[in-house]
This record gives C-alpha cells, sequence and structure tokens, in this order.
C-alpha cells in the first residue's frame, strides 16, 4: 500500500475518510508527500499523542466523581458511563500503538488487485467497494449527528443540578459531558467554564473520531475479505467447467494460484483479528455498558419531568441508539466474514471435481481439510463466536439491568 499512496480508486475502501480522520496518517510509517509536520513529527501522529493524556485526566475525574457524589445516582452512573467511554479509547490508543505495523501490513488486502488470479471476477469487488464507501459515510454522518447534539446541549440546557456529599441540590453550568464539576466550587467553576468546556468538547470530539475510525475499519477490512472470498469461491466453483484461454496452463496450475490467493487471504484474516480480537471483545462489553447506563438516564429523565424530546433526553437516547447500533454492526460483520470462511469448502465441492483425474481429486480434499481447519475467525471465548447470538445476549442482559433499576428507582420515589 506503500507504494501506491495516491491511487486511491484501486483499493475497496473509503481511503478519503481514512485520511480526513488521520487514521492514515498515524499508521503510515513512511512520511507522506505533502503531509504536514511540527517538531519532526507527523501532525497526526502528534495530536493522537496530546490528546491522550486529557483521556487519562478523563478517568480520573470519572473515578473522583464516581465516589464523590454517593448522594446522586444519575451523576454516578454518567461518570460511570464516561469512565468506559475514555478507557475504550486509551486501550484502543494502546493497541493501535503496538500494532500499528501488523494493521499497516493489513491494509494491503484492501487493494482491488490484490488477487495475482486473473479469471477471477472483478464485479465483486466493485461491488463491495461501492458499498463500503456509502456504508462509511452514512455511518460517519450519523455519529457526527451524535457529536453536534452533545456539543450543543450546554446551549439548549444552560443549567446543570446534582446532589452533592451533604445532599444538598448544587447547580453547575451545563457543559459536555459534565465530568469535570467535582471537586471545583461552584464560582470557579463557573469562571473557568469556557475552558473547561473546550475541554471536554475536543475530548469528546476526539472520543467520537475514534469509534469512526475503528467501526469504518472493521467495515472496511471484514468487507474487503468478503469480497476477496466470494472472487476466490467462484473462482473455486468454476473449476473444470470452463474452458482455459491459455492451453498451456493446466487445471491443476490454475487451482494452485487460486489456492495461493485464499492462502494470502487467510493469512492477511488471522493476523488482523488476532490483532483486533481484544479490540473487538472490550468494545462489545463497553457498548453493552453505554447502552444500560444511557438508556437508564433517558428513562429516568422522563420520570423526574424531563420532556422525552428534550436537548438532555435526545443526547442520552441518540447515545443509546447507537449503542445498539454498533452492537449490531461488531457481531454482524464478523459473522458475514464467519459464514463466508465456512462456504468456502462447499465452493470447492461446487466445481467439476469428479471429472478430472485423481491427483486433482486428492488436492480438492486437501484443500476442504485445510479450510477445515482455518475455519475459525474471531471468538469471544473459546466456544462462542462473535456473531448476533452475541448481539441478542447482550440485549437481553441490557434489558434485565435496565429492569431491576427502574423498579429500584419507582419503589424509592413511591
Amino acid at each position: 500500500m506503500a507504494n501506491h499512496k495516491n491511487d486511491d480508486k484501486s483499493f475497496i475502501t473509503n481511503v478519503r475518510l481514512l485520511k480526513m480522520t488521520g487514521l492514515y496518517q498515524v499508521l503510515n510509517p513512511v512520511k507522506s508527500e505533502g503531509s504536514t509536520t511540527l517538531w519532526g513529527c507527523n501532525i497526526y501522529q502528534l495530536a493522537h499523542i496530546l490528546v491522550t493524556p486529557l483521556h487519562v485526566i478523563i478517568v480520573i475525574f470519572c473515578v473522583i466523581g464516581f465516589i464523590a457524589w454517593t448522594n446522586d445516582f444519575n451523576q454516578r452512573l454518567n461518570c460511570c458511563m464516561l469512565l468506559v467511554g475514555a478507557i475504550n479509547t486509551l486501550l484502543n490508543a494502546i493497541r493501535v500503538g503496538q500494532k500499528s505495523d501488523v494493521i499497516w501490513k493489513c491494509f494491503e488486502i484492501m487493494r482491488d488487485d490484490f488477487l495475482s488470479y486473473n479469471y477471477s471476477k472483478t464485479d465483486i469487488v466493485n461491488d463491495y467497494k461501492r458499498k463500503t464507501v456509502m456504508i462509511t459515510n452514512i455511518y460517519s454522518i450519523a455519529f457526527c449527528l451524535i457529536l453536534i447534539i452533545w456539543l450543543g446541549n450546554p446551549v439548549f440546557i444552560t443549567d446543570f443540578t446534582v446532589k452533592n456529599a451533604d445532599g444538598d441540590l448544587v447547580t453547575y453550568r451545563n457543559s459536555v459531558i459534565n465530568v469535570l464539576p467535582y471537586p471545583f466550587k461552584i464560582d470557579l467553576y463557573n469562571k473557568l467554564f469556557p475552558i473547561i468546556y473546550i475541554i471536554e468538547a475536543v475530548i469528546f470530539t476526539q472520543s467520537v473520531i475514534g469509534f469512526i475510525i475503528f467501526d469504518s475499519v472493521l467495515i472496511i477490512f471484514c468487507w474487503s475479505i468478503i469480497a476477496h472470498l466470494k472472487t476466490i469461491a467462484s473462482a473455486y466453483s468454476s473449476l473444470g467447467y470452463e474452458k482455459i484461454e491459455n492451453e498451456s496452463v493446466t487445471l491443476i496450475e490454475k487451482f494452485k494460484t487460486i489456492i495461493s490467493d485464499h492462502t494470502k487471504v487467510i493469512s492477511v484474516m488471522k493476523d488482523f483479528f488476532y490483532t483486533i480480537r481484544p479490540i473487538i471483545v472490550a468494545q462489545i462489553g463497553i457498548a453493552a455498558c453505554i447502552l444500560v447506563c444511557a438508556t437508564y438516564a433517558y428513562i429516568a429523565s422522563y420520570f423526574n419531568g424531563m420532556p422525552i424530546m428534550s436537548a438532555t433526553s435526545m443526547k442520552y437516547l441518540s447515545t443509546a441508539m447507537f449503542s445498539v447500533l454498533r452492537l449490531f454492526l461488531l457481531t454482524k460483520i464478523c459473522g458475514l466474514v464467519d459464514n463466508e470462511v465456512n462456504s468456502m469448502n462447499f465452493s470447492l465441492y461446487s466445481c467439476n471435481w469428479l471429472d478430472q483425474d485423481l491427483s486433482f481429486q486428492k488436492l480438492v480434499l486437501l484443500s476442504m481439510t485445510m479450510n477445515s481447519v482455518n475455519m475459525k475467525t474471531i471468538m469471544i471465548t473459546p466456544m462462542k463466536n462473535v456473531d448476533l447470538k452475541i448481539f441478542t445476549s447482550v440485549l437481553h442482559m441490557a434489558y434485565s439491568i435496565i429492569s431491576v433499576l427502574l423498579k429500584k428507582k419507582l419503589s424509592e420515589q413511591n
């Protein structure tokens, strides 16, 4: 990929989006042409390094707030939601920093000329290229709408009320994530509000960009893998049925070329899933936690007299909805790759192998055996794949937790 920096159209991906979010520049070990540098470092890499300490500050304040606001359950819930979000960003930054070389190497699979087999169908790759660009753009715009809702919330709701340790109601100026009031006194907090708002806005914006980057990369990688596997499956199933244009190329040589392409795809897939497996497992847990917190905060706000279409309510509702969307995306896209990997043997079986000689039949059976060994994609436990079953399990668990919390709140009000 480093040799084709300016050839964006040759990728099954939304390269423009990767460059806009800065991931392309952060991962690229070679300084891109025309890239802005500061103190000898790529400006995107420098921003990635400088924003990280801000998330450490958020983690510290969330922990302090969770301990301090003992009399305000909603604020403790808000601190919990923001804490897992900040930890998620830090974990992603650490993992990407550790495995940047592996991730950059895996980017090569995004090229539409990744396969060397000359008889492959190009319409499959082109179709997935269009889908990838469209879906990632829509997904990014949706996340940007959430960002606007959170950043604009303080404009419509100016007061933020919490109960202090003495049980008294204290009103602060409403900010983006409202995690910094403690231990500031009200007067000092209000004087520093413009600075606090900017800090929280920068942190939340960087977190949203992090979600966009990870989810977009997951979509791009998985659909690149699926596109190439479908192309290989089509080549497998046509073996023995179509006429070979170059008579000097035997059917076995043709088969070995396809196997070589298949091996390259599986190798990249293993490297990619091994690299992001800890992130995906953490993402599922964090998305579930944010779903519970945001949903409960939305319903609790309604019980406290907050209109369901108010700025604060919409902030929590949009967060809960996109937590569900992210959970669905994470499990669905991994399940699609798993299904495609498992279907490769059927494609092999569909070729005209019964009418071929014994050496070709042995090669087909050997390939089926090797495919069976490589059927595992990404596992959340030694016995569970990441698929839609995980999605339904998480939703059921979230529903149970929210029901218990709401029953407790209603009993306290009565």
